[in-house]
């Protein structure tokens, strides 16, 4: 069978209305530090990574809508210094490789490893939206990397972006260069931008996976998005609609059921952060953070949801 490195390039959606951003990830938000990452634990053995004071950040808490990340490493089958050395890793606003970065002025970047590295992101609800796709853009620096990626050797560079499914064990590619000299794939020196549909997905997490040696060696990782449609956004005349929207303090309902069975608000993880009095007719959210938020409001049998904006 032969395999596809690339899965997408460029993201463009075409349907009833525009693609809505759900989460994204964007490393602007982070202080720099110009220095390098070294890893305070045993580079012989597997272990997740922390941040140290002072140094690149490599992890970052969920936040509204923007993406969290966590960062492991795991050594070759023949342990080498791994992160230990001291190392380019991490969030960085160095563009003397990329010239600029793909979106805003902060990437992370992926740099003489010695070992790999595993940057998870967080698992993100898709059950209320449909035509989801995902998108990464990924900078290759120009340079000689060794071997086909096969091997968990030193001398066997890859990289590996891809989508999972939790509940599914489903897996789509993004990119994937194992089984190829990076070299060889005419992917280097230039931003890339990745992507692919994920029909069918309940909860995704984006995962990267990198193997390289050398300082010479990086690779860097902007602008990942989650974009889709809103499956229940068109509403009939006869469904309520919050308004205003985006709100601040207060809001109400358009067309307010006769018999309002429930209303509540999730977060864009589908934990419930708010519920309201159904005898009511306006209700107060000055508690809620500033994001995007889900209002659901049931009558009878029946629940409909409208994406609101709290400022």
């Amino acid at each position: 069978m032969k395999k596809h490195v690339l899965s997408g390039l460029c993201l463009i959606m075409a349907v009833a209305g525009q693609a809505q951003e759900l989460f994204i990830a964007d490393f602007e938000q982070q202080p720099i530090y110009n220095s390098l990452y070294f890893d305070l634990e045993d580079p012989n053995l597997a272990h997740p990574l922390i941040n140290n004071s002072d140094q690149p950040i490599l992890n970052v808490a969920p936040d509204a809508n923007h993406l969290g990340y966590s960062a492991y490493y795991t050594p070759y089958d023949d342990p080498s210094t791994g992160l230990s050395d001291g190392d380019q890793v991490g969030i960085t606003d160095d563009t003397a490789t990329v010239g600029t970065f793909y979106e805003g002025t902060q990437g992370y970047v992926l740099s003489d490893i010695d070992g790999n590295f595993t940057l998870n992101f967080t698992e993100v609800p898709l059950q209320q939206w449909t035509q989801a796709m995902v998108s990464c853009s990924l900078f290759i620096k120009e340079s000689t990397y060794e071997g086909d990626g096969t091997q968990n050797t030193a001398s066997s560079d890859r990289i590996a972006i891809y989508v999972s499914n939790p509940d599914k064990g489903a897996k789509i590619d993004l990119l994937d260069t194992t089984g190829h000299d990076i070299d060889a794939l005419d992917i280097e020196g230039r931003w890339l931008n990745l992507s692919a549909q994920i029909p069918g997905f309940d909860r995704a997490q984006l995962v990267i996976e990198a193997r390289n040696n050398a300082s010479n060696e990086a690779f860097y990782i902007d602008d990942i998005r989650f974009e889709g449609q809103l499956s229940v956004s068109d509403f009939s005349e006869t469904q309520s609609v919050a308004i205003p929207n985006p709100m601040e303090h207060n809001f109400s309902l358009l067309r307010r059921p006769a018999r309002l069975k429930e209303i509540y608000i999730q977060n864009i993880f589908g934990r419930i952060v708010w519920r309201g009095v159904t005898r009511q007719n306006t209700w107060e959210v000055t508690e809620l953070n500033s994001g995007l938020y889900f209002l659901n409001i049931a009558q009878d049998h029946k629940t409909w949801t409208q994406k609101i904006i709290k400022k």
